[in-house]
């Protein structure tokens, strides 16, 4: 009996500890972000700290019971009480701590974290989304607002979608202001051949709610651009009268790695 609770507790005990390690893995090598906003990652490294604690207290808590449960039976047997045997091992055998289902659910995060890489929303979640390029919804933290103080040349997508915003008109102020953004290449079904968006996800708390913005970019080779390839433009805005805001016509355009932080935030 004593030697299967041993199995059992080694057991549980190692995976609290693998997911202590599998969240603080995750946090430092940065693709925890691929998932939840990065204002949440002391949270995370507190929770990884307290499992790395939960798996150390509760291999040597086991460990204290075991002891005791021993020596209270050894006692007995010394003192020729035979009849308390069974209540030894049933103290021993007696079980407060979480369960093997708890363990199953402890066990899924690691196991889905090691079968499926970890990679941030593309062109496949905008099936499900729907591109904003006119604006964001009023939910946005205010502070997010003072980006269209910035120069045209720092602007990320999501605050020349908020400048547009701003504006209140169909574009004509922005035409011939340069813009040197970067993004993913994503196309729709009726895009020119020589168009494209330019897009970034912005998250508030986590991917569930991430919005996709975009700008649309015109250029010769876009046919050459493979989709989700993150690429550099530079060049500068005109005015299409039938579009809900202007166009980037590029100058340049470079292929990039993507960067270690894909999404915007608030």
């Amino acid at each position: 009996m004593l030697a299967n609770l041993r199995v059992q507790t080694s057991l549980k005990a190692l995976l609290l500890l693998g997911l202590g390690f599998f969240l603080f893995t995750r946090l430092t090598g940065g693709t925890l972000y691929f998932y939840i906003s990065e204002r949440f990652g002391w949270l995370t490294l507190v929770a990884a700290l307290g499992l790395f604690l939960l798996g150390i207290s509760y291999r040597t808590g086991r460990r204290n019971e075991e002891t005791e449960a021993g020596a209270g039976c050894e006692h007995d047997h010394a003192d020729g009480h035979a009849g308390h045997d069974c209540a030894c091992h049933d103290h021993t055998g007696h079980d407060h701590s979480i369960g093997w289902g708890g363990l199953l659910i402890v066990a899924l995060p690691i196991l889905f974290g090691l079968l499926i890489p970890p990679r941030p929303l593309g062109s496949t979640a905008l099936a499900a989304r729907e591109m904003n390029v006119s604006g964001v919804p009023s939910a946005l933290p205010a502070a997010v607002q003072g980006a269209t103080a910035k120069a045209d040349t720092e602007r990320s997508v999501l605050d020349w979608v908020l400048d547009f915003q701003a504006s209140g008109t169909d574009g004509e102020d922005f035409a011939g202001r340069s813009a040197d953004v970067m993004g993913f290449v994503h196309r729709e079904a009726d895009d020119p051949a020589d168009a494209f968006w330019l897009t970034r996800y912005v998250v508030g708390c986590c991917v569930v709610d991430a919005m996709p913005v975009g700008l649309r970019v015109v250029w010769p080779d876009a046919p050459a651009l493979e989709a989700d390839s993150w690429v550099r433009v530079e060049g500068q805005l005109v005015e299409n009268i039938s579009a809900a805001a202007p166009w980037l016509e590029a100058q340049s355009i470079v292929v990039v790695p993507p960067p270690n932080q894909p999404y915007l935030y608030p």
